[in-house]
């Protein structure tokens, strides 16, 4: 039977089909597939490959400055780690998948900061000068993190800022500089 809707799509209508559909959310997207569907397809905005800038040595140190009584800077493997399962989603593309993250929650970078009590902002840089600005409390509230593996792979350009159920705009790779503004 064909079913003809909005004068202009024909769709076939098949009687009778049985059977079930099921997805899961659950399901990993491996590292390789994240770094090559976000390496590739959108190589400006979500990735650093090795093939386009070189070979990156992770560099997990980050300078905390700004409005705050004394700048310092912190090694992330000093700090508490946190995994956790991740939809991403890139800014520029449809391209979507659920990684496993490891990385260091920004509250806990930020924990040393003694800040200006007019501090509403925290602008993180990487290391090609790109900064992304946000609110501070939004940074906060939704747990941002400061990423350097997926899977168990460390991320082909050391840090990066995620920010869960938040789209890509929020994305900076290769931190090297925390700002509280």
């Amino acid at each position: 039977v064909k079913v003809r809707q909005n004068a202009m799509k024909t769709y076939d209508k098949v009687a009778n089909v049985q059977g079930g559909f099921s997805f899961t959310q659950d399901r990993l997207t491996p590292p390789d597939e994240v770094f090559n569907l976000f390496g590739t397809a959108v190589t400006g905005v979500c990735a650093k490959p090795d093939f386009i800038f070189g070979t990156q040595k992770a560099d997990y140190y980050i300078n905390v400055g700004g409005k705050i009584t004394k700048a310092y800077t912190v090694d992330l493997r000093e700090l508490p780690s946190k995994t956790s399962t991740m939809l991403c989603s890139c800014a520029t593309a449809a391209a979507t998948v659920n990684a496993k993250i490891t990385g260091v929650r920004l509250a806990d970078v930020l924990e040393l900061a003694e800040m200006s009590e007019d501090v509403n902002t925290v602008a993180v840089r990487g290391s090609d000068g790109y900064d992304t600005k946000l609110p501070l409390q939004y940074a906060l509230d939704h747990d941002a993190m400061l990423v350097y593996k997926v899977g168990d792979a460390d991320l082909p350009s050391g840090t990066q800022l995620w920010v869960p159920r938040t789209v890509a705009k929020y994305f900076t790779r290769d931190v090297v500089d925390v700002e509280l503004l």
